[in-house]
């Protein structure tokens, strides 16, 4: 699933890097969106399962806020190019990412790239052939049971309110941190009088602090629980938005809005690590409401397509296509809820 989540993404950048028509733009959102939806749910998946899955659930997701760093220095230098500016070539970038990442992702996983011998035809006789079409059985009747399965871990897990709770919270969370991250440099060309080609490079401070505080802050956030340091990183991240209102000043709000991608950044990493709390059920639903992750609240509004304004890097993109995937269902029972959702 990983290696057709990545070829999915392949396919969206290569329709893109050509100035396609913008109906056929249009998909290739959508494509990159179910791609990355498939790894993403698979990733996570595989790493919550490893020892020490707190410091790697919070490397890979500063990996993706590595990317996403690197986007606005692209992004802005093709905005302010002028009219002419080619900016569909921009997509070539991710699009070598893209080849890239589905040739390690086929080295890393070579062992468990498989393909299926094809039924025996009918004319096939002998102890094989019957051996063959025994484990042919075994195998169907073995998905029928991992489907039921998914379907009552599904049922037991939306009956628990604190599943509801916490998949709202990261719901509205994740929908107002990436539509701040997407709309600060309207805000502050707009609203502010700054210059396109300075403000453009605002987000890479959003996404430089979440990088370091999914690197720095996932060990405390362990150690002392998440359910303390969570309502702290909350308190903080509002506050620091009141200074990004309140004072009228480019440098303060640039300054508070690189310390809110700190402060939120190891936020989504926790809660995928509450396997001893919630089990896998939890995190698949949790997933699900990342996935839509606000988009509703302004992320899916339409922008023109103009050389004025920075482009969007692929890795910001609404995923909520993960919807659409059935295997983002995990595959075993939720344990019972404790009182409180802090870590061990």
């Amino acid at each position: 699933m990983l290696a057709l989540g990545a070829a999915i993404q392949i396919l969206a950048h290569a329709l893109r890097a050509w100035n396609p028509p913008f109906p056929l733009f249009v998909v290739t959102f959508w494509l990159a969106s179910l791609g990355q939806a498939y790894q993403d749910t698979h990733g996570n998946t595989y790493v919550a399962g490893v020892k020490g899955a707190h410091r790697w659930l919070a490397f890979i997701h500063a990996m993706y806020m590595a990317g996403c760093l690197v986007g606005p220095f692209v992004s802005t230098a093709v905005a302010s190019a002028g009219a002419t500016s080619r900016w569909y070539l921009f997509y070539t970038v991710p699009l070598g990412i893209g080849v890239v990442n589905l040739a390690l992702v086929l080295v890393a996983f070579r062992d468990s790239l498989r393909f299926k011998r094809a039924a025996p035809s009918g004319d096939e006789t002998g102890p094989e052939s019957s051996t063959d079409t025994s484990t042919d059985a075994a195998e169907a009747s073995q998905r029928v049971s991992r489907n039921k399965g998914a379907m009552m871990l599904i049922k037991e897990t939306v009956r628990l309110p604190s599943v509801w709770l916490l998949s709202t919270f990261f719901f509205f969370y994740l929908g107002a941190v990436l539509t701040a991250s997407g709309w600060v440099v309207e805000y502050l060309v707009d609203v502010r009088k700054g210059s396109l080609s300075q403000m453009g490079y605002v987000p890479a401070g959003f996404n430089g602090g979440a990088l370091l505080g999914r690197l720095l802050l996932a060990e405390p956030t362990h150690r002392f629980g998440a359910r303390r340091m969570v309502f702290g990183y909350v308190l903080i991240s509002i506050a620091l938005q009141l200074v990004f209102w309140l004072v009228p000043n480019i440098i303060a709000a640039s300054i508070a809005v690189s310390f809110i991608g700190f402060f939120t950044g190891p936020l989504f990493a926790t809660v995928r690590n509450t396997r001893k709390t919630m089990g896998h059920g939890f995190r698949s639903l949790t997933r699900i409401a990342h996935d839509c992750r606000g988009s509703l609240l302004g992320r899916s509004s339409s922008r023109r397509i103009s050389t004025r304004r920075p482009l969007r890097s692929s890795s910001s993109l609404p995923r909520w296509e993960a919807l659409c995937s059935p295997s983002s269902l995990a595959s075993s029972r939720p344990t019972p809820v404790s009182k409180s959702c802090s870590q061990s």
